[in-house]
């Protein structure tokens, strides 16, 4: 047991790793053209009532960091080596949000994310995807370290 606190301070710095590299891709890749979607993209629909709650609740929480990016707002949660991205009114995908999770399985690092939408489903696939093919970059950048 007394390597569990290792492990634990190991998962929170691998998460801020990814939050620093999800951080940094270019918000220009946001702003290319949607790769043609994956066979099947990780999300479910729900009301735009259930996703301000989300929210809500996630920014009161004084352990995470809330950024605003414009038409997005981010949520570090460091309790979930996990990432959220909430859009805001003028997005396309609003109302909706994101949840990237890192961690370790198998001694390989893995990103997760799933989404939630109540808005129009191809506007949030467009949006979802382009987040997908940025954790491509992030993942090919972890193996190249």
């Amino acid at each position: 047991m007394k390597y569990a606190g290792h492990a634990q301070r190991g998962l929170i710095l691998l998460g801020g790793l990814v939050s620093i590299l999800i951080a940094a891709v270019p918000l220009a890749s946001a702003q290319q053209p949607a790769a043609p979607a994956r066979p099947s993209l990780i999300y479910q629909e729900a009301t735009a009532e259930s996703i301000a709650e989300r929210f809500s609740k996630l920014a009161e929480n004084k352990r995470n960091r809330v950024t605003d990016e414009g038409t997005e707002v981010r949520i570090d949660a460091p309790d979930e080596n996990a990432t959220y991205t909430f859009t805001r009114q003028g997005h396309a995908a609003h109302p909706s949000f994101t949840r990237r999770a890192a961690g370790q399985r198998d001694n390989k690092v893995f990103i997760e994310t799933t989404g939630t939408t109540a808005a129009d489903r191809a506007a949030f696939e467009k949006w979802f995807a382009v987040l997908l093919r940025q954790d491509d970059e992030i993942r090919a950048r972890l193996r190249s370290k």
